[in-house]
């Protein structure tokens, strides 16, 4: 009878090495795989905070928000809530995020767990050493209306997008936008006004007691209840008859802010307005003495009328937005009005650029406009003109020149934009390189160039 043989005996001490081995190797790869997923996740949250921090008033708030939403205390990858350094400089930011991850995997059971790893990532911005002063004098007149604006609105939509490209709020940047008619509608700003310029005047002096005006000033008064302020033109006030009466002394006159001892005209109308409502619907306000009705007479000394002017429009200047939403909503605010008057447009950029008016625009930037020779600061106006002038042709021409020409010497870059027309002053006014003719077809592709040209400007 045979016999069965039965072979017995252990696992060999090599097999043994090589199998753990292996499993050690395995631990590590998986192991190195989950700190390195948890490194980019921290990566990618402190980036996305530093970014939401930059455009933020309440910037470590916003951080620790966002770091908080994006880890909870049960992430499945053992990645714990961390802690935030943020500092700001005038250089720029930099946010610390640091993070512990559990020790999950334990290679060696043997030994005692090994502490928590500690995942850390830094992430810095530069300030950009170039701050920018931006104007835009914004053709406004009645020949805009329909495509023309439109497409200048897409177009300035176009460039606020690039200017904002990279951050939502940028305090580098500060874009303002001066709606160019008859006047310019400066807004809520009675106190640059000479306190004469707001007396009520002989001629309405019988409507103020009808209506119980003490000045011009009255919320009931045609613009006072839109907040619109427009001055009158300072070639009317000065007695200038002929180009030849605007002298480069003159034009540097213009530049002065307002104080005790020289104030703006207020503009008021006392003549019946040629349309019944602006162009986004606004009803033009018109007060009419007992007297001088039915047919009502402008041209007599006393008893007469207050309207809302045509040439003071709905459109405001917009200043000094240094975020995206701000500059959005600006835009969205420009309305065609009535003449055309692109000097008066750039007299006002100018004013709105100039160091002489500092601190008297907006009390949250009581540093703007900055001095003219501050050498990590840039000012720039783009003139955006779809015509010429109708009204005093001449002398509005050679004021828009002589305007440009005294910018220029103050260092403010111009750029020029012809929009489907040839005017030799708007080209006249642009600086070296910076002309551009537009129609509607192209106006949003050069908007955009500029847009890229301004974010490429360094220090020389």
């Amino acid at each position: 009878m045979k016999g069965y043989r039965y072979n017995s005996g252990s696992v060999s001490p090599m097999f043994v090495m090589l199998l753990l081995a292996m499993l050690t190797f395995m631990g590590v790869v998986v192991e190195t795989i989950r700190i390195n997923i948890a490194k980019s996740r921290v990566s990618a949250i402190g980036d996305s905070a530093l970014y939401s921090a930059s455009d933020s008033d309440v910037a470590y708030s916003d951080a620790r928000q966002i770091v908080k939403s994006n880890l909870s205390h049960t992430d499945k990858n053992g990645l714990n809530n961390g802690q935030i350094l943020l500092q700001q400089g005038e250089q720029g930011s930099t946010l610390t995020l640091t993070n512990k991850l559990d020790n999950s995997v334990n290679l060696q059971s043997f030994e005692d767990p090994q502490p928590n790893l500690v995942v850390s990532y830094q992430a810095q911005t530069t300030q950009v050493l170039t701050t920018l002063e931006i104007a835009f004098s914004i053709d406004v007149s009645g020949s805009m209306a329909g495509p023309y604006l439109d497409q200048t609105i897409k177009g300035l939509h176009d460039f606020s997008d690039i200017i904002f490209e990279h951050e939502r709020r940028n305090d580098a940047k500060t874009i303002s936008i001066v709606p160019a008619t008859g006047y310019v509608n400066i807004g809520n700003f009675p106190h640059f006004f000479d306190q004469k310029s707001t007396r009520i005047p002989r001629s309405i002096r019988k409507l103020a007691r009808e209506q119980r005006w003490s000045s011009l000033l009255n919320q009931e008064i045609p613009g006072r209840d839109r907040d619109a302020f427009c001055a009158r033109l300072d070639e009317n006030i000065d007695g200038i008859n002929s180009p030849r009466d605007i002298t480069a002394n003159w034009i540097r006159s213009l530049e002065a802010a307002p104080s005790r001892l020289k104030k703006l005209k207020l503009q008021y109308s006392v003549k019946q307005p040629v349309k019944k409502e602006y162009s986004q619907g606004t009803p033009l306000k018109e007060y009419i003495p007992t007297g001088n009705r039915n047919p009502y007479l402008d041209g007599r000394r006393d008893n007469q009328g207050i309207f809302d002017d045509v040439d003071c429009g709905i459109s405001q200047i917009q200043l000094m937005d240094n975020t995206y939403q701000q500059f959005k909503n600006s835009i969205n605010n420009l309305y065609d009005e009535h003449n055309t008057n692109n000097a008066e447009g750039v007299l006002w950029a100018w004013r709105v650029l100039s160091p002489k008016w500092k601190g008297l625009w907006d009390s949250r930037q009581p540093d703007q406009p900055r001095a003219y020779d501050l050498k990590d600061n840039k000012k720039i106006m783009v003139l955006f003109s779809d015509g010429k002038h109708l009204i005093q042709t001449e002398i509005r021409d050679r004021k828009q020149l002589l305007l440009c020409r005294e910018m220029k010497r103050q260092g403010i870059i111009i750029y020029s934009i012809n929009f489907e027309s040839r005017s030799d002053i708007v080209r006249s006014c642009a600086s070296e390189g910076k002309y551009y003719r537009a129609s509607t077809r192209n106006i949003r592709s050069v908007m955009k160039s500029i847009a890229l040209a301004i974010n490429e400007i360094r220090l020389d």
